[in-house]
């Protein structure tokens, strides 16, 4: 004979919800193959150990590291931690078994103020590479622009933009 009505509307029910998983499976991309695309083994790499903030690769594989940030969020008040130094470092991914090396402030800029947060790295094409780096210092917020020495390993202060709008 034919199906009752409690048997249809669960068949629908059940085919409702076979139809649902299967949506749900393909649009979350279940079925599509991957594959290994990273350029090796991850590793720790030495000398990082005050957290890294941000990371800027060029072209070439050169990667600026910002570490250090020292605001800690203690009460909903930001305060400095002590014995945290901001540091800026250069890893070459093209020779990756080489850890980061720490990049040298010319000896003018106060290091000791510096509070790395965060890095933008633009790289004209003449070859100059010009570090703009988020500094939350013990005064204001500000953002410091270096321009890296590659011969010396050293970044050569330019200029700092304050301005009391930055809250950054």
């Amino acid at each position: 004979m034919g199906l009752s009505i409690s048997s249809s509307f669960l068949l629908a029910l059940l085919s409702y919800l076979v139809y649902f998983v299967l949506s749900v499976y393909f649009e979350l991309g279940f079925p599509l193959w991957t594959w290994e695309h990273f350029p090796g083994p991850c590793r720790l790499i030495p000398g990082l150990s005050t957290g890294s903030e941000d990371i800027e690769v060029l072209p070439d594989g050169t990667a600026f590291i910002s570490t250090g940030y020292r605001i800690s969020m203690l009460d909903n008040e930001p305060r400095h931690r002590a014995g945290v130094k901001s540091r800026l470092y250069r890893f070459d991914f093209n020779q990756p078994e080489q850890n980061a090396k720490e990049i040298a402030f010319e000896p003018s800029f106060d290091a000791d103020g510096f509070s790395s947060h965060g890095i933008s790295v633009f790289q004209s094409p003449s070859g100059q590479v010009l570090i703009y780096a988020v500094s939350h210092h013990r005064e204001s917020d500000r953002i410091e622009k270096f321009r890296y020495d590659s011969a010396r390993e050293l970044l050569v202060h330019v200029d700092t933009f304050l301005d009391g709008n930055f809250h950054l």
